[in-house]
């Protein structure tokens, strides 16, 4: 089924324009539809950045409230320190050479199992399949051919 096939391939279907209710007293042309336009990039993240403020403080109220009496330094310098532990997690991560080991097998176990999809050309069809691309190869360096000589021809009366 087209389900199965979306899931196995890894498709991800978008989701769709949110929709907003629609205010009392528009009913004129001018508003017409407008709950059908889409938020600008920049509300969108207006909206993003209230929401993940807003999840801190339901999270742990005390944080928050302890973030909002920082000043933009401090905030800065502890944004910088969350930073760098970060980039050194992922460093440590990273030089682990059983991880790379593992993730090179399941690539090639994959490529295996995508190679026996492949539906292989016959000796017939490849010989003709070669055919083809060799005689238009030898069209079109011909047909460049004659034009490149014409431009020269026609260069070398120009300049003289």
């Amino acid at each position: 089924s087209t389900g199965l096939q979306i899931r196995v391939l890894g498709v991800r279907i978008p989701p769709g324009l949110p929709i907003y209710p629609r205010p009392v007293g528009t009913e004129d042309q001018a508003n017409a539809g407008w709950h059908l336009k889409a938020m600008s990039k920049s509300d969108q993240r207006a909206k993003k950045r209230a929401a993940r403020k807003e999840a801190v403080e339901m999270a742990d109220p005390q944080t928050a409230s302890a973030s909002q009496e920082k000043t933009p330094r401090e905030e800065k310098k502890k944004n910088l320190a969350v930073a760098k532990k970060e980039v050194e997690k992922r460093k440590g991560e990273e030089g682990n050479l059983l991880k790379y080991v593992k993730v090179s097998l399941q690539f090639l176990r994959e490529s295996k199992v995508e190679l026996k999809k492949v539906k292989w050309p016959t000796r017939k069809e490849l010989l003709a399949s070669t055919a083809v691309v060799i005689a238009l190869v030898l069209v079109v360096s011909f047909f460049l051919g004659i034009i490149d000589f014409g431009l020269i021809k026609i260069i070398r009366a120009i300049v003289g």
